[in-house]
């Protein structure tokens, strides 16, 4: 009896991690119609007063500053795109940090092409940190880009209890023979079911 007491509820456990784990991997676009997406200056359309041409509440993790600028030439939606000319060092834009619940589920996602096929993947993160600035979750994804725009999204949950803020980071590759424009970089927190660790 104890045995099988034991196995109803490690399996109903196992069910129910299954479902919550499921519903992690279904959200996509379709979901996020009424949901707030809660990256500042997402589409890149407004740029920093100090800074001719840098998107504004975005940071630049590069000494190669001056191959980023926006472009209103090309744009998934919008006005303006994130415009990077032949990196030759690998570049990362960073958003302003967001307030993050770890019992959530936030689906991330951010749109990017390039002049040419990529060698590299482009790559879009998800960092969660604790109130100390330590970083306790990395989520990420990543594309081979080409010469229409592209999408990177994934869905990230299971954050550790002490995740306090998060911020969406795009990586783009060292490629000095080709160009790459990002846009539409969002993060939507769903109101799904899911569990903190500790």
């Amino acid at each position: 009896m104890y045995k099988f007491l034991l196995m109803s509820i490690t399996l109903s456990a196992l069910i129910l991690m299954g479902c919550a784990f499921g519903s992690i991997l279904n959200i996509s676009s379709n979901d996020i119609d009424n949901e707030i997406n809660i990256i500042p200056n997402s589409s890149f359309e407004r740029s920093h007063n100090e800074i001719q041409n840098h998107p504004e509440r975005w940071f630049v993790l590069s000494d190669q500053k001056e191959l980023i600028r926006l472009d209103s030439e090309e744009s998934r939606s919008g006005c303006s795109s994130v415009l990077i000319d032949n990196p030759q060092n690998r570049i990362t834009l960073v958003s302003d940090a967001f307030e993050l619940d770890p019992t959530c589920v936030y689906y991330s996602r951010c749109f990017v092409k390039s002049e040419e096929l990529t060698a590299k993947p482009l790559k879009l993160y998800l960092f969660a940190f604790n109130e100390n600035g330590e970083r306790v979750n990395t989520f990420g994804k990543e594309v081979y880009s080409d010469l229409d725009w592209a999408k990177i999204d994934f869905t990230s949950g299971f954050f550790k209890s002490n995740a306090k803020v998060g911020r969406i980071a795009i990586t783009i590759p060292d490629e000095q023979e080709n160009s790459f424009w990002v846009d539409d970089a969002e993060s939507y927190k769903m109101h799904r079911f899911a569990f903190s660790q500790e």
